[in-house]
């Protein structure tokens, strides 16, 4: 990861006494923590998945290191994946799930409750990955565990949400959109300056869209020689390259693009999916833009990742009033009257609107919100169907006498933060722990690595959010 204001960070540490022998800002993590402990993470801002072992109240025999602890943390916003899982009792920790099967520990089965949300959702949901017993650490929480304790013993503890940082942003609440605005320029600028720094070439992912233009316009005023680049199609209704041309011109970018052919798709597709840590619905573009990336000799690319979950660029944001209007509805109205009248709803108006609409007003139980309800791609009950066949699980589960799964159980918490929010400000929650970090983030740290490439979000600083 990258831990972006290590420079101040150090100047502090240094004032408390500490000696620095490199300029990384990994150096940094070491110091801050033997600083401040756990309340270190406090400190950062950036994207990050590290591991401290903590040696200082051990000797030097392997007993007395008995008595050492690790400390595993993961990055507010879970910019960064960190998995691990348990065997034979020891903890495994890394930043793959692919890594945990290499080390032979682990039995490669497929969880069928994760099975599940991926039929649902299109992507595994946090903290459950699809292999049975391996868990994601879960974004704004961190891990202490002794080196003597079992981990059956690992709690992960929170110590960042995003409900409690939006009720307790700091400073006054801006009265009015211009006022807002005044407050969030300075706060952008700074951010995207920060993202800036590196020893190698940084570009930024240009589309026609607001976010990726909006950094390219900050980006351009703090760096000189910026790289831009965009992904381009032969077929011209799919192509962005009119848009993103003129605004590489209008900034004076040193613009890039890349011509992506259905051969050059159907070419690469085994080495796109193998890039893929777990199975999604939504990688394989980023995939190709990571490697048009790497192409152009990039090393890290700035993406406006980020800006529709923060800013309210999604149509979740119009739907989910409207689906929990019809779920709540629903729970006045007897079970055979909801299926009955959802069946015909679908057959009278075929389309996927509706067919979620009648999903929330059939059984609006099936998810602790009906926001849920607007991100499926299978239905809760077409999903039972599928897989009953195959894991009894899933089947009790429709009959309400299995018990929920870790990653229901984060469905809920999520669900709790929300409720202590505004309507607009609790889809960004919903959204920003839903699909961004089940399905963006993860899928764009597993390709973008595949191709050498780093990818960083500026518009997720977790003070701009």
């Amino acid at each position: 990861g990258e831990i972006y204001n290590f420079q101040q960070l150090r100047r502090t540490l240094e004032e408390c006494g500490h000696a620095f022998r490199t300029n990384s800002d990994t150096e940094v993590i070491v110091h801050a923590y033997e600083e401040w402990g756990e309340e270190c993470l406090r400190e950062f801002r950036g994207m990050f998945a590290f591991a401290v072992w903590d040696a200082r109240s051990s000797g030097v025999s392997w007993d007395a290191a008995r008595g050492a602890r690790i400390f595993i943390a993961r990055d507010r916003l879970g910019i960064k994946p960190l998995y691990y899982s348990s065997a034979n009792g020891a903890l495994l920790f890394a930043s793959e799930v692919r890594a945990l099967i290499a080390s032979g520990c682990i039995a490669p089965r497929v969880a069928a409750d994760s099975l599940e949300s991926y039929l649902l959702f299109g992507s595994v949901a946090e903290p459950s990955t699809l292999v049975e017993g391996v868990f994601s650490l879960p974004p704004g929480h961190c891990v202490t565990l002794a080196a003597n304790a079992p981990p059956s013993e690992l709690r992960p503890k929170r110590y960042w949400d995003f409900s409690d940082a939006a009720l307790r942003a700091e400073g006054p609440r801006p009265k009015t959109f211009q006022e807002a605005a005044r407050q969030l320029r300075p706060l952008l600028e700074e951010t995207v300056r920060d993202h800036l720094i590196a020893d190698v070439p940084v570009g930024v992912f240009l589309s026609s869209g607001l976010d990726s233009t909006a950094l390219v316009a900050l980006a351009s005023r703090a760096q000189s020689d910026l790289h831009t680049l965009t992904v381009v199609f032969p077929e011209q209704q799919f192509s962005e390259a009119k848009i993103s041309r003129e605004t590489a011109k209008h900034f004076k970018t040193n613009h890039q693009e890349v011509l992506l052919t259905p051969d050059q798709v159907l070419a690469q597709l085994d080495e796109a999916v193998s890039a893929l840590d777990q199975p999604t619905m939504d990688g394989l573009n980023t995939y190709f833009v990571s490697w048009a990336a790497h192409q152009a000799g990039l090393k890290v690319a700035l993406s406006g990742l980020g800006g529709d979950e923060v800013f309210g660029g999604y149509s979740t944001f119009t739907t989910t009033p409207r689906a929990e209007f019809v779920a709540e509805m629903g729970r006045w109205v007897p079970g055979p009257l909801r299926r009955l009248t959802a069946r015909v709803a679908v057959k009278i108006a075929p389309g996927d609107a509706v067919r979620k609409a009648a999903a929330a007003w059939r059984s609006p139980g099936d998810f602790p919100h009906a926001y849920y309800f607007t991100r499926i791609l299978f239905t809760p009950s077409r999903v039972r169907r599928l897989l009953a066949p195959y894991f009894e699980s899933v089947e009790q589960r429709g009959n309400g006498q299995a018990p929920d799964s870790v990653w229901r159980q984060r469905m809920e918490e999520t669900a709790r933060q929300a409720r202590r929010l505004d309507s607009f400000t609790a889809v960004s929650c919903f959204e920003l722990q839903s699909y961004m970090v089940n399905t963006l983030l993860r899928d764009t740290d597993s390709v973008s690595m595949a191709n050498s490439l780093e990818v960083r979000v500026p518009l997720l600083d977790h003070r701009l959010v």
